[in-house]
């Protein structure tokens, strides 16, 4: 009978590394986002699930080689790891865009275009919606709105908190009864608790009927962090900027004479908004559907069907030419959930990559030479390159770890090459310890008489992991 049990179990974790195969869940990322954090309940669930653990001084530890299988990460309550954790209950996802061509909106023009929908055959009588403030310009505005000229004012994302609940509250004061809400998370879910919590004011107030549109959201910043990263620190009035978008990490703008700068989300993380570490839902996900840009291509946006008043208003605006919509493929719905789970786990996770800000003297090397034996695939990828600070006199060079393994005990190096064999000069600094999908960012002076830089990672037994050569002529047409 035990043996029965121990071959069943041992059949069940067969079964769950098949389901999980390619996911790259491992116990590198349970250390990074469980472990590590302070977040470990000591439940045991990832031990019980791994012949390769077992518990030292309570904790969870790694005694032989990960087969990155993700079982122990998929069994651990603090990680986010099924669909219904991830983005929420749904229906149905979608692709699609408007077909509308006066649409002009922040990805595939969906939320615009359904508004119009629903307002043109009497769905709703009224919408509360954002829109760029015309004075004070990415200060978000919000509205009530029955016309189609005002909807289509409030295309575009506008990445700063907007009293939209209030407006809400003035249309149904103001008599109407069908209305469309159009808010990320957060305001989605003080509307949501407004009608379903026992003392919730629209659920003792019987007579409106709301459909909550929700938009994906990652970050919010405040509009005087926006104006002091763009127009101080960037030299770009926000009066320039026609639009913003987050996507794939970058923060994206584009300009009125058409051109488009972009920075890492990162760049940004000191004027985001504080209640921004304390929100894990990414996609609305008491929305009645879900509008993002976040699994679709340029052009498009990923719709996330929940309720079958968000089904019956899509399905009746794709029927009549209004918007075009297919199913969101496997691969792209699983570009949602990953985010997704990312967002449920920033509360464990800091936000911030180390930053080693090398300020000391450079060591100079007389015979310094450069090898070039690496290996046949690279385990770091190397981030953009960029320069910095007045008059760009520093160099920012950012390393990922895309092991699954924690490397330990390493030495990278950050070598100048000038003009002539003298002027070969190097930094180099110690790190203990480098988890994986970790990020490393160096930020240093540039010196005279540079043409060439080179990036270089050994590994504790001196060989080289990682090398990246960039010319300074590449750098500075790069930043121009």
């Amino acid at each position: 009978m035990a043996s029965n049990g121990e071959a069943t179990y041992k059949e069940s974790i067969s079964n769950a590394q098949k389901m999980l195969k390619g996911r790259k869940e491992n116990f590198a990322r349970l250390q990074r986002e469980v472990l590590n954090t302070g977040a470990c309940v000591s439940c045991g669930a990832c031990v019980a699930s791994c012949d390769q653990l077992a518990f030292e001084d309570g904790k969870p530890k790694l005694i032989g080689k990960c087969t990155v299988c993700g079982v122990c990460y998929n069994q651990c309550p603090r990680t986010a790891t099924a669909p219904v954790e991830q983005i929420g209950t749904y229906i149905a996802a979608y692709t699609g865009k408007t077909k509308l061509d006066k649409v002009r909106g922040q990805d595939g023009g969906i939320v615009t275009s359904l508004l119009l929908y629903a307002l043109k055959n009497k769905m709703i009588d009224a919408a509360v919606v954002t829109l760029n403030d015309a004075e004070q310009h990415w200060k978000p505005v919000a509205k009530l709105v029955t016309s189609e000229a005002d909807i289509l004012k409030s295309s575009g994302s506008i990445y700063s908190h907007s009293q939209v609940v209030p407006a809400l509250s003035n249309a149904i004061r103001s008599g109407y009864r069908l209305i469309a809400f159009v808010g990320t998370p957060c305001k989605i879910d003080a509307v949501y608790k407004m009608q379903n919590s026992p003392a919730g004011l629209l659920h003792l107030f019987k007579g409106a009927n709301v459909l909550r549109i929700g938009l994906f959201c990652m970050d919010s910043f405040s509009l005087n962090g926006l104006r002091a990263f763009f127009e101080e620190k960037n030299n770009i009035p926000l009066a320039n900027i026609t639009k913003m978008n987050i996507k794939e990490g970058k923060f994206r703008v584009t300009l009125w004479n058409n051109g488009e700068k972009e920075w890492p989300i990162g760049d940004l993380d000191s004027y985001r908004s504080s209640s921004c570490d304390f929100c894990a839902d990414l996609t609305s996900e008491k929305a009645d559907l879900s509008v993002g840009s976040i699994g679709s291509q340029m052009g498009f946006s990923t719709i996330i069907v929940r309720t079958n008043a968000g089904m019956e208003l899509l399905n009746k605006a794709a029927k009549d030419g209004y918007v075009e919509i297919k199913p969101l493929s496997e691969e792209d719905l699983m570009k949602v959930l990953n985010i997704g789970r990312a967002k449920k786990n920033h509360r464990y996770v800091s936000r911030e990559a180390p930053v080693y800000v090398l300020e000391t003297p450079p060591i100079k090397l007389e015979d310094f030479v450069v090898s070039e034996s690496l290996p046949a695939k690279p385990v770091i990828k190397s981030g953009d390159v960029e320069l910095l600070g007045e008059g760009q006199s520093k160099i920012r060079v950012s390393l990922r770890n895309d092991t699954v393994d924690c490397l330990e005990n390493l030495k990278v190096r950050i070598i100048h090459f000038g003009g002539t064999p003298e002027s070969i000069v190097t930094w180099e600094i110690p790190i203990n310890e480098w988890l994986s999908s970790g990020t490393l960012r160096f930020e240093y002076p540039r010196v005279k008489e540079e043409k060439e830089y080179v990036f270089e990672v050994q590994n504790k037994q001196g060989d080289t992991i990682f090398m990246k050569k960039i010319s300074t002529a590449d750098l500075t047409k790069k930043q121009a």
